[in-house]
């Protein structure tokens, strides 16, 4: 993706935040974390507390179907503030899902969304499970295979 130091990063359905404290202990980038499950949120903030990299990441609960927050680095730390849970168009150097935007009533609505927020020439990072237009719900090996992926 072509993270630098410095970047603002969107993590789309963080979670407790793994992937983001990985990628801010590798790339020094600042990561803004949008989930809807508070609990996870709580867990996110305190893990990146622990991990020492509170002034670099901040999690926040929104619908990532309604992505307005604004977020600025200033003097060594990221300042998020919170309004609507929308984020402003062309807030984000880049933005990554890892098995997230799947959940989206529409994904043409969470892509749309991304779009918006990403900078012009930034990056959109995905990894999803799908079902193709190959699937055959009446192959056993097939309904084994969808299983497996929604356990």
């Amino acid at each position: 993706m072509g993270l630098k130091e410095g970047m603002t990063v969107l993590d789309v359905g963080c979670g407790v935040g793994g992937p983001a404290r990985e990628m801010t202990r590798f790339t020094g980038v600042n990561i803004v974390g949008l989930n809807n499950n508070d609990y996870q949120i709580e867990r996110a903030t305190n893990y990146a507390k622990l991990a020492g990299l509170s002034d670099k990441q901040k999690f926040v609960k929104g619908d990532f179907m309604v992505c307005t927050v604004t977020s600025t680095y200033t003097e060594n730390t990221l300042n998020v503030n919170v309004q609507q849970m929308s984020f402003e168009p062309n807030s984000f150097d880049a933005v990554y899902a890892i098995e997230a935007t799947v959940h989206a009533p529409s994904l043409e609505g969470v892509y749309r969304e991304i779009f918006k927020v990403l900078k012009p020439g930034g990056v959109f990072g995905v990894y999803e499970w799908l079902m193709t237009d190959d699937y055959d719900a009446s192959n056993p090996k097939h309904r084994e295979i969808c299983h497996g992926i929604e356990m």
